[in-house]
């Protein structure tokens, strides 16, 4: 088998792992929009990232979805569960809301100082996804602030890491965007959550 075939395989097997990994349904919990810098057109497309979640009494998952080049690519973030508070529990869910934070309160810093700078938020915050067999995600967040601190930009950096890798995008998400962000990732995913289990509860209660 040559290279190039070798090289579909894995980015086939990826997409099928991806979508299959749970014994329940995630459900959609809402999305934001972004910007993505494309070299070869020299200019931004705008990107959709998506949040789903859902589980059990004993397990929970909040996926982001993140629409690439050349397809949707996830990133989950796992945990033990037993209710909201158990969503505390997932240090890289934890550093990934600090960091979205962090860009949200230097956003008001910038605009208030008219301050132009980009800063790496130096937290590991997507280490932990649990979608692939092999490789894995690896993520980066950075502030970004320019036009007397008028035009701020939290930059997610999202890289597929494996052999026959090819995921690779910069996100630039501005304030408006932060927020409902952050908005989603601390509620409205602990509403899908507690939605699943109640579904899978009446699924179940159907056949005894």
């Amino acid at each position: 088998m040559n290279k190039f075939s070798l090289l579909c395989l894995a980015f086939f097997s990826l997409i099928s792992i991806s979508k299959n990994c749970y014994a329940y349904s995630l459900y959609y919990a809402g999305e934001i929009d972004s910007r993505v810098y494309n070299e070869a057109w020299g200019e931004f497309f705008d990107k959709q990232i998506k949040v789903y979640a859902g589980g059990t009494k004993e397990k929970a998952t909040v996926r982001i979805k993140f629409e690439m080049n050349l397809s949707e690519f996830d990133v989950d973030f796992n945990f033990n569960y037993k209710d909201d508070q158990s969503l505390k529990n997932n240090q890289y869910y934890n550093n990934f809301l600090y960091s979205l934070n962090k860009s949200i309160e230097w956003s008001q810093i910038a605009k208030d100082n008219n301050a132009e700078t980009q800063k790496r938020i130096k937290v590991d915050i997507c280490q932990a996804s649990l979608n692939y067999a092999q490789g894995g995600v690896y993520c980066e967040a950075t502030f970004f602030s320019a036009n007397q601190g008028n035009q701020t930009d939290f930059i997610l950096l999202v890289e597929e890491t494996g052999e026959y890798s090819l995921n690779e995008d910069r996100y630039y998400i501005n304030l408006n965007n932060q927020k409902k962000f952050k908005q989603l990732l601390e509620n409205e995913v602990k509403v899908k959550i507690i939605h699943s289990i109640e579904q899978a509860e009446k699924s179940s209660n159907l056949f005894n």
